[in-house]
């Protein structure tokens, strides 16, 4: 499979940033939620160019709440998530919360697959770098070589879910999406915080893309008062 058409894969279906937050803002406004009710927590890597995601977050809802390590992975524990949730602004005694989760890719000006052009550089460089330097060190020899704790915690969320990577950098990535989606989810479990605010929950993958950043939208639940996930 040629880089381009791996690109294609996950361009097909994707929006761009600002598109998939306007629907978001729709959806959640068929469930009464308005943004200056709502708070927003964005597990996403600690990469530079994830940025324009928390710019357009901000510009519809208001500073976000940072829950994201390397990958996208969340960095904190309970304590943090129950700091986090505790900032949902008061409405009847009832807010939001909405935790956005995503992996994220690179797509190269040639349109391979797994890099970025950055600003001010003249070489592309690889995005995600954290998860793409997991994925070659499983296929080098399998061992975790890495002796910091983000990039341990993104290595076993990749090893449990995989047994050791994938070929293809876009499939990983969409895996990963997956693993940051299952690790949201039960923090909010955890934390039952739906016995004080809605909580919804999307997870995808954010493409940038020469043209545009974008967002491939895979998962998207709410959780009302009765603490059942319904699809958003």
């Amino acid at each position: 499979m040629s880089p381009t058409s791996s690109a294609g894969r996950l361009l097909d279906g994707s929006v761009p940033v600002e598109e998939h937050l306007d629907a978001l803002l729709d959806r959640l406004g068929g469930h009464g939620i308005s943004a200056e009710h709502t708070l927003v927590a964005l597990s996403t890597c600690r990469d530079e160019l994830v940025a324009e995601l928390a710019r357009a977050v901000d510009v519809r809802w208001g500073h976000p709440f940072t829950v994201g390590g390397l990958g996208g992975i969340p960095a904190i524990g309970h304590t943090g998530w129950r700091t986090a949730l505790s900032h949902v602004p008061a409405h009847g005694g009832r807010g939001a919360a909405l935790v956005i989760g995503t992996s994220h890719i690179g797509v190269a000006p040639d349109g391979s697959i797994g890099a970025t052009l950055r600003v001010g550089q003249d070489q592309v460089s690889a995005t995600c770098g954290a998860l793409v330097a997991v994925n070659d060190a499983m296929h080098a020899d399998g061992e975790c070589p890495f002796d910091d704790h983000e990039m341990q915690v993104l290595w076993s969320e990749i090893q449990s879910c995989t047994g050791g990577g994938h070929s293809d950098i876009d499939e990983l990535t969409v895996t990963l999406a997956g693993r940051i989606d299952h690790e949201v989810s039960t923090a909010i479990r955890a934390t039952r915080v739906w016995e004080d605010c809605d909580v919804a929950v999307v997870s995808g993958v954010h493409i940038h893309h020469p043209d545009g950043d974008r967002i491939l939208q895979l998962t998207s639940t709410i959780t009302g008062a009765d603490g059942r996930p319904t699809p958003l």
